[in-house]
């Protein structure tokens, strides 16, 4: 973090986050930078669900006087999610999926994606609601069997995922598990589903695509998915 910068900036509020010291700078960085700024608000975000996400909008928004347009938003971003859940609460078959937060070496997934895939009509049996993503043995996704896979790493667009995806042709057992032989694997952006905000919810929608294609048609987006040929 440039202070020279953030000095001559001269913000009022700083927002931070604090689930990954990866993909933002970390708290002792802020402490630092904080030292060119003493009089700039900080707001700390730290979501592991949803619901977490969801309320870190209406405080973003209350911090920038702008309450009742995030309250709206938020009541868009609630409607859209009980939409899907509303259709995928009847749904007959629920398959066991597996999103992969990194390829090579494999993560499951964390945090607010299981609940994703949850409301989406799936099931997501490697990753931990609110727990972070985790490195996984390669035995424990030949044992969940999952019937969708999709290849989502964080900070990742689908040509850098694509790429990627190619190391998993080596891998023990990978032809013969249930979503390579349906052609059931999907490389998508990750910022749909590892970004806390709007995000998130175009996510669900693209999951319950992938999931039950024949009762939510494809979202629109402007980074999408792609089928995986391998």
């Amino acid at each position: 973090m440039n202070a020279t910068s953030l000095k001559e900036l001269c913000p009022d509020l700083i927002i931070a986050q604090a689930v990954c010291d990866v993909c933002a700078a970390a708290n002792h960085e802020v402490a630092v930078a904080l030292q060119a700024v003493p009089d700039a608000k900080v707001l700390w975000l730290n979501p592991s669900t949803l619901d977490d996400v969801l309320n870190d909008i209406l405080r973003i928004a209350k911090a920038l006087g702008v309450q009742e347009r995030g309250e709206k938003l938020v009541a868009q971003l609630r409607n859209r999610l009980e939409a899907v859940r509303a259709k995928t609460q009847k749904v007959n078959h629920r398959p066991r999926v597996w999103v992969a937060e990194w390829v090579d070496p494999p993560f499951c997934c964390g945090h607010w994606l299981p609940e994703m895939v949850e409301i989406a009509g799936g099931v997501e049996g490697l990753g931990k609601k609110g727990q972070p993503s985790r490195r996984i043995a390669w035995d424990e996704v030949l044992a969940w069997r999952p019937e969708i896979i999709v290849l989502a790493p964080c900070g990742y667009r689908l040509e850098q995922t694509l790429r990627d995806a190619e190391t998993l042709r080596n891998l023990p057992d990978w032809a013969n598990l249930p979503a390579v032989r349906s052609g059931q694997v999907y490389a998508a952006d990750g910022d749909y589903f590892s970004c806390p905000g709007v995000r998130l919810v175009d996510g669900v929608e693209l999951l319950a695509h992938l999931l039950h294609p024949e009762q939510f048609p494809a979202p629109t987006l402007p980074h999408g998915f792609v089928r995986c040929n391998i």
